[in-house]
């Protein structure tokens, strides 16, 4: 694409946005103001899609009676532009797998998810962390073997154990050593 067209891209708005422009302009009769104000675009924005429409003959009667794929195909060269981009599949076998490791834990396995993504170089991009968590606790959760849940489960359960005795032990030494000075 060239520079304006990549421009265009990156600032599309969603046609529910585009359609209300169209809707406020024409059958309401709003100006570019209040058509910002009501929508929360900018006045470029507005003038823009207002501008595209006139061009290719799309009043608001019209484009109540097109599909949103039809709309955007007449105001747009490039179409589908303004859906967000799909993300890298996880491959949660693999994520169970390696959480039965001792050591491993979502937030290594996430950051190893995302370098392998990155450098694969998929149009796509990948999960952050916080939903990848989500993801694979939906998938465990669905998952056919009980033991998946177990296995995370007992884990997380270690952990927080392994932190609360590793403190506790401290504690213990620190008052030792003050008991000590005594």
């Amino acid at each position: 694409p060239s520079g304006r067209e990549a421009v265009e891209m990156a600032r599309r708005h969603t046609m529910r946005k585009i359609r209300e422009v169209l809707r406020l302009r024409h059958e309401l009769g709003c100006n570019h103001r209040q058509i910002q104000a009501s929508t929360g675009l900018s006045k470029g924005s507005v003038s823009d899609y207002l501008k595209r429409a006139r061009e290719a003959g799309v009043d608001w009667e019209r484009a109540k009676k097109l599909s949103d794929a039809e709309v955007e195909a007449r105001l747009f060269k490039s179409v589908g532009r303004n859906e967000p981009p799909g993300r890298v599949p996880i491959e949660f076998e693999w994520v169970h797998r390696e959480l039965r490791k001792t050591g491993v834990t979502l937030q290594l396995l996430c950051i190893e998810y995302q370098e392998a993504a990155l450098q694969a170089r998929y149009p796509r991009r990948p999960y952050q962390y916080s939903q990848f968590c989500d993801l694979y606790g939906e998938w465990s959760r669905s998952s056919p073997s009980r033991c998946a849940r177990r296995t995370v489960q007992a884990r997380r359960h270690s952990s927080t154990t392994r932190g609360r005795s590793q403190r506790s032990s401290t504690a213990r030494a620190a008052r030792r050593d003050r008991s000590s000075c005594t």
